[in-house]
């Protein structure tokens, strides 16, 4: 329990910048702990995904099919819905994920949370929206 607070957080991940990623299981929420401030980064987030890549900057959640979920760093969650199927690259500032569909989106998810969609399907012109 931390001090001033009404809840028992669990132990999720330390980034390697020495900020903690702790999580309620009560109500799903995830906080950040980051010198001596605990932040809310997000509710309704189930840690339930059966694979869980822990790297210095990003956690990312896999079902096992897809990507549920990464939570960088500095607290942000980008939440996937569909086919996106496969982390591709992870670098240390960011992470290149792929749908697996025959009109490929790729998604540059960068530590502080911004996202990147290019489209690498030959067949149109232009980046199209996934």
């Amino acid at each position: 329990m931390l001090p001033g607070e009404n809840r028992l957080l669990e132990y999720y991940h330390e980034f390697s910048d020495k900020s903690v990623l702790l999580y309620d299981e009560n109500d799903r929420s995830v906080h950040l702990y980051r010198g001596g401030t605990l932040t809310l980064v997000g509710t309704g987030l189930a840690f339930s995904a059966n694979y869980h890549i822990y790297l210095p900057h990003f956690v990312v959640m896999d079902n096992g099919v897809n990507i549920e979920s990464i939570i960088t760093s500095n607290g942000r969650i980008v939440r996937f819905t569909g086919n996106t199927e496969r982390l591709i690259y992870a670098g240390r500032d960011y992470l290149v994920v792929g749908d697996g569909a025959a009109n490929e989106f790729v998604y540059i998810v960068k530590r502080d949370g911004s996202v990147t969609v290019l489209d690498w399907d030959d067949n149109a012109t232009g980046i199209q929206s996934p």
